[in-house]
């Protein structure tokens, strides 16, 4: 049987993947570096038109160049957090097996913030403790669900 992963059509493959991630990094580099100061330079930019519409709220054009301002300034937070995320999710996949402070910090963290420790009733009462709340939640889901 013949191999259809050999020869020449590999080498095209390869060489397409190197234009692709080089024109990649130029788009990252032209659109996303310095992250942090594109946000500081849009929050500039839309005080200042926001503080220019506010003297002159009637103007058309100080309108659109606020509206602007806004929505670049929304764009790059955006990005940001986004970046942020990136890079924590990065830190969390070196760091989780290395069995670290951080990673037990980290999963006992998670651990507490998803506990439910009480309930509040429609009628306002405060369900507590871990047997009052798991029949609690049991009877919601069988009023919602209507199982007997």
């Amino acid at each position: 049987m013949g191999s259809e992963f050999g020869g020449l059509s590999n080498v095209s493959a390869v060489l397409q993947t190197k234009k692709a991630k080089a024109g990649i990094k130029t788009f990252n580099m032209t659109h996303f570096s310095n992250i942090s100061d594109r946000v500081k330079d849009a929050k500039h930019e839309m005080d200042k038109a926001q503080q220019a519409l506010y003297t002159a709220h009637e103007n058309p054009t100080l309108c659109m160049r606020e509206r602007d301002a806004v929505r670049k300034y929304a764009s790059n937070v955006r990005a940001e957090e986004s970046f942020f995320k990136q890079k924590a999710r990065i830190q969390w996949l070196s760091l989780r097996d290395q069995n670290t402070s951080y990673f037990h910090k980290s999963v006992n963290g998670r651990h507490n913030r998803n506990k439910l420790l009480s309930l509040t009733r429609k009628d306002g009462e405060v369900v507590e403790g871990h047997e009052a709340v798991k029949s609690e939640v049991i009877e919601y889901f069988h009023r919602v669900l209507g199982v007997d």
